[in-house]
Order: structure tokens, then sequence, then C-alpha cells
């Protein structure tokens, strides 16, 4: 059996290399421990957190500028939830996918320079315009709207019947009216048909979700 006695300096060289790798063990045992927790606790958030993911169009300062509005909208109406839990979370939000839908979409004009107002105010906003295109299938454009638009101005109505102009008031006040019935379908058919697909789809699943 071969042994050798150490000197002074040897001793302290292996004490201090075997205090090294001691501490290194514990140190990696921890940081072990840690990332056990941090993957608990990540299932745990996962597993009760329901995650809402706004995209770009791109990187471009003004796409990352609509995004962030448009999640600031999404997390105001977030903000009304009363849910506890990811289910009832997800419920709540599978029956406001509407007013989700809307506020996301004012933000994204809003981002482009554009400005939205209740229905109940176009009144006051008209007399800044000569251009209207309405798109609504309900009478939105009454007569006192139209009486507070800059006369002789242009109505055009892409709306399904009725529209959404009282077309014998605009007549009356002495603005052009015109009702273009299937003008989306027919300039760009593929887009419309699309929009309209979309929205049925959208109709169907809030009655489903209704029921």
């Amino acid at each position: 059996m071969y042994s050798r006695i150490l000197s002074r300096r040897q001793m302290t060289v292996w004490c201090i290399t075997l205090s090294g790798a001691l501490a290194l063990c514990i140190g990696l045992q921890g940081l072990l421990g840690w990332g056990r927790t941090q993957l608990d606790t990540g299932a745990a958030l996962a597993a009760d957190t329901l995650r809402l993911h706004i995209r770009a169009a791109s990187d471009a300062v003004a796409d990352q500028s609509a995004k962030l509005r448009v999640r600031d909208a999404v997390l105001s109406v977030m903000q009304q939830c009363p849910a506890q839990s990811a289910p009832e979370a997800r419920a709540w939000v599978a029956g406001r996918l509407l007013q989700f839908q809307l506020a996301a979409q004012r933000a994204l004009a809003e981002s482009l320079g554009l400005r939205s107002v209740p229905l109940a105010a176009l009144a006051g906003v008209a007399p800044a315009f000569d251009t209207v295109v309405n798109t609504i299938p309900a009478v939105v454009f009454t007569e006192p709207v139209l009486a507070a638009l800059r006369p002789g101005s242009l109505i055009v109505d892409l709306a399904s019947r009725p529209g959404g102009t009282d077309f014998e008031a605009a007549r009356r006040l002495g603005h052009r009216a015109i009702h273009a019935l299937s003008l989306p379908a027919a300039c760009a058919p593929e887009t419309a048909g699309e929009a309209v697909a979309q929205t049925v789809c959208d109709m169907i699943g809030q009655r489903e979700e209704a029921s």
C-alpha cells in the first residue's frame, strides 16, 4: 500500500479544493431546486391563466404602436372580468367576443388617425363633413343628422336594405344620396365574401354560446 505524508501547503490546497467542490455541489443542488420551483410555478400559472396574444403586422414603429393601442383596449375590457379562474375567464371572454372585437377595431382605427364617435353624437360631428360612406343597415343618418351635414353633401350608402340613410330627407335637404347595393361584392368579391362569412360565423358562435 502506497502512502504519502502531505506537506502543510498541500493539505491547504486539498482543503480549499474540497471546500470548493462541496460549495459547487450545494450551489448546483440549490439551482436545480430553484429551476424545479420555477417550472412548477409556471405550470400552475399556465393552468389558471388566460393568455391573449396581440400581434402586430410588422416590426415597424407604426404597427407596434397600433399593437399597443389594441392591447390597452383589450385590457380595458378584460378588467371588467369578475372570473376567479381560467375556465371562468374563458367563458366570460367567449360571451363577449364582439365587445373585444369592437374595442380592438376602435383602437386600431384611432392608431391610424381616425376618430370614433357614438351614433347618438353623429349630429354633433356632421358639420365637419361633406362626404359620408355608410355600411350600417339601419337608419342612422336621420333628418337631424343630414341637416347638420354641409350643404350638397355626398352620401354613399353601402348597407343592405333599407340602408342607413333617410333618402327622402337627404333629397329634400339637397344632398346627393346613392344607395350602392352590392358594391363591395361587385368591386371586391373575395374580400366581401370573407367579411360576410366571418360575420355569419361570429353570429352563429354567439347564438350557440347564449343557448
